[in-house]
């Protein structure tokens, strides 16, 4: 695997079911095992579904799929493996449509700018850390 060992975390599986699973409009989605959700999260992370990976240090990824979601990983305690902490779904948008603001006033960003903002977060890391 590209991303070498990971540990998918009981939160991560249960943010995955809950922001993922439910916008797939699988009929029997309660009825999913942690071992059928662990089966679709490695799916999602197969080596050309990846859009691209932002790495903070060698402690934390952040993993952007093709299928607008965002995986968050950090080092596991021993150094070997990586902890899947999280999952972030994003809206399916056009470039042009990016960002935008919803009728209740909020702004709306999809995974492009997602990216953007991480690697913008891992600049000012980089030059604070010196």
């Amino acid at each position: 695997m590209i991303l070498g060992n990971i540990i998918i975390s009981e939160h991560a599986i249960q943010r995955y079911r809950q922001r993922v699973v439910k916008h797939r409009q699988i009929d029997d989605e309660d009825d999913l095992t942690s071992r059928e959700i662990k089966k679709m999260i490695y799916n999602d992370l197969y080596y050309k579904n990846i859009r691209e990976i932002i790495k903070f240090k060698d402690d934390f990824k952040f993993v952007f799929t093709r299928n607008n979601c965002e995986f968050r990983l950090e080092k596991s305690a021993d150094g070997k493996s990586w902890v899947m902490l999280t999952v972030v779904r994003y809206k399916r948008m056009f470039p042009h449509e990016e960002p935008q603001i919803s009728d209740s006033g909020e702004k709306i960003y999809g995974i492009r700018h997602e990216i953007d903002v991480r690697k913008k977060q891992k600049l000012e890391y980089e030059v604070n850390k010196k």
